[in-house]
């Protein structure tokens, strides 16, 4: 499996619109948290089946779980072509959830994302109704970011193979003291 060592912003945005798009057909609520931890498991599952992550996400523990900044970037300029539809809704004075919808006129499935798109439809049948809180909880408990957690580092990448691998688990001991971890990832996999 190779080691992702940034975004794909294509397959990214691909997988993003896919999920939207597939959420649309089963009229799902989805928000903004929602989509990021579906898109994650839906990788995740993916994994499961055959051993690679297709999204194009290079996924990270951030505050609430698997996340990538670049999602935003993604989001706002699919918001912007005219892919996506995003509405801010107040629930009280101090909260607030961001929906996001596929664009009507936006019914085709990327073709970047067609291999990823069982896994989604899996994930959407199985927890598609199912909270922002709630699929927040689920992605806490998979195993990447139990991981994660072990090492307790906001931003570590999140590794999807749990396979024992002397050269991950050195460069994952080592990742914790480097600012610039896309960097450091992309010279231990060139030694790897």
């Amino acid at each position: 499996m190779e080691l992702l060592t940034t975004t794909d912003m294509t397959q990214a945005a691909a997988s993003m619109r896919a999920l939207l798009v597939l959420a649309a057909r089963r009229r799902l609520h989805m928000t903004r948290t929602k989509t990021v931890k579906l898109l994650y498991l839906a990788d995740l599952r993916s994994v499961e089946a055959d051993s690679a992550a297709r999204s194009g996400v290079l996924w990270r523990w951030w505050h609430y779980g698997p996340y990538c900044r670049s999602l935003r970037d993604i989001e706002n300029k699919l918001v912007a072509d005219g892919a996506l539809d995003r509405e801010l809704r107040r629930l009280s004075p101090y909260v607030s959830e961001t929906v996001l919808t596929a664009s009507p006129h936006t019914t085709e499935i990327p073709p970047q994302s067609a291999e990823l798109v069982p896994f989604i439809d899996a994930e959407l049948a199985a927890h598609g109704r199912k909270t922002a809180k709630e699929l927040t909880v689920l992605a806490y408990a998979t195993p990447p970011m139990q991981t994660a957690k072990k090492y307790d580092e906001q931003g570590l990448v999140l590794l999807f193979d749990d396979r024992p691998d002397p050269d991950r688990d050195f460069a994952l001991g080592r990742y914790k003291r480097h600012a610039d971890s896309e960097a450091f990832l992309a010279s231990v996999e060139a030694r790897i």
